[in-house]
Parts: structure tokens; sequence; C-alpha cells
């Protein structure tokens, strides 16, 4: 069974803390897969602020 994944939903996320547009992080050795912390979580670059934070599976800040 195939999921309907939508990417723009993974793609960009709300920063928790400027309340402004990030952008989903990608790894820079594979060029594809999304760049994670030590725990998996995927990691977001905010465009305001200028910082990088981590979402966990359910869409919390960590």
């Amino acid at each position: 069974m195939a999921m309907d994944i939508d990417i723009n939903e993974l793609m960009y996320q709300k920063c928790p803390y400027d309340e402004d547009q990030a952008i989903l992080l990608v790894d820079l050795e594979t060029e594809s897969a999304p760049a994670t912390d030590e725990a998996g979580n995927l990691q977001y670059y905010c465009l305001a602020g200028k910082h990088v934070f981590s979402i966990d599976e359910d869409g919390e800040a960590v």
C-alpha cells in the first residue's frame, strides 16, 4: 500500500522559534536524502532566523 506524502509538507515547516518559513536540509553527500540529527529527526533551516532546528516524527520541534 502506497502512502500519499505531500512533499511540500516535508520540504517546508514553520519555525517554532521565529514563526517564519523553514526549509528541509539535504545531506550533502547524497544530495537527496534529508539531513537528520543524532536521533534521526529531520532538520530544517529557518530563513528568517538563520538557524537549524529538528522536527520529530510527531511534527514537534526538538
